[in-house]
């Protein structure tokens, strides 16, 4: 097949990597009345409101009153899988709930359990190697079992895959190769996008943004790293220790200033925004704060259905240096400082 992002060069592909947009700076913590207050400046000056919620503090040292949450905010699956997994000896296969079984093949090695409705299965060729590909739900090969790995999410129909050492992607729509394995790096397609490192000796030649049909949209400089997926449209991505945000141009939609970040969902992200101590915050896609946690030694996780997962340390304060969660909430950002406080008495002591 032709490859679509050739490596001789990059006639006939839109290449965009001049600045065009700084969305919003980061004014770091000021300390005022015993509150930590934290404004997020947009760039034609003054505070940045986010979806009408006014920016506020929430001290996490009150909120034992709010039922516990969980590490991650995940709403458990409790639908039964499509499908269990079945081994007989070294083979294996997968079996329907009516006990008849997927498809009549067996393989040497299958995934604990059907993603979506695609899973991972590997079988030894004539040459003794172990190549894994996918099944669908009827057992039927969507993508041939000749690759040294693959990452596959449900929903998405452009896979990543392995072979010698190199990364490429696999298309399940078209039933073919829509990049042959060249990558030394490649992220996952989320929207429509994704990140890779081709293997090639000239350094500014190496990290790119492309799209599902394979081109290049923008070159990445050499001395910023994507390191998570396209979602809302934005990136995470680090230079010289900072994180902050890019789009699909390469350029910073959110400019590099926090010492740690999430991807964002449901157009929102945590980002830790002071190491020490350790302080975050909730952001929206502008860069805009939406709400910030103080009053003792905590962490945020990825946004999940729009609840931020929140865990705060055994010990009140900063004092110890190694961080060990007591405590999970989850906590909605829409939610104002007053609903998420404990409102009767004094914190009960840990």
């Amino acid at each position: 097949m032709t490859d679509s992002l050739s490596k001789d060069g990059v006639d006939g592909f839109e290449i965009m990597g001049q600045q065009r947009c700084n969305h919003s700076l980061f004014d770091f913590a000021k300390a005022f009345t015993g509150f930590l207050m934290v404004l997020m400046v947009s760039a034609w000056g003054g505070v940045a409101e986010a979806e009408g919620v006014e920016p506020y503090v929430v001290d996490v040292m009150k909120l034992q009153c709010l039922p516990e949450g969980t590490e991650e905010c995940a709403v458990e699956d409790t639908s039964p899988p499509y499908a269990t997994l079945y081994r007989a000896g070294s083979k294996c296969r997968y079996t329907r709930p009516d006990g008849t079984a997927v498809g009549s093949r067996w393989f040497d090695r299958c995934e604990a359990e059907f993603v979506g409705t695609h899973a991972k299965v590997c079988s030894v060729g004539r040459d003794d190697r172990l190549g894994c590909g996918l099944i669908d739900q009827k057992g039927e090969i969507v993508v041939p079992l000749v690759y040294d790995e693959i990452r596959h999410q449900e929903g998405f129909t452009i896979v990543a895959v392995k072979y010698q050492g190199l990364w490429g992607y696999f298309s399940m729509d078209r039933e073919r190769l829509l990049l042959t394995p060249q990558f030394t790096e490649a992220s996952d397609f989320s929207e429509g996008l994704a990140y890779v490192l081709l293997d090639v000796e000239e350094p500014e030649e190496r990290s790119w943004i492309i799209n599902d049909q394979g081109l290049r949209l923008a070159m990445v400089p050499r001395q910023i790293e994507v390191k998570g997926r396209f979602v809302n449209g934005l990136a995470p991505a680090v230079l010289d220790g900072k994180w902050g945000y890019v789009n699909q141009y390469a350029e910073w939609a959110i400019q590099p200033q926090f010492y740690q970040v999430t991807e964002f969902s449901d157009g929102l992200a945590s980002v830790k925004y002071q190491s020490r101590p350790e302080l975050w915050s909730v952001i929206d896609t502008s860069g805009a704060g939406i709400v910030f946690f103080e009053g003792g030694a905590h962490r945020l996780g990825q946004v999940v259905n729009r609840q931020v997962p929140l865990s705060v340390a055994c010990e009140k304060g900063f004092s110890s240096r190694v961080f060990k969660a007591c405590h999970h909430y989850c906590i909605n950002p829409a939610d104002s400082a007053s609903n998420l406080s404990c409102r009767t008495g004094e914190v009960p002591e840990q």
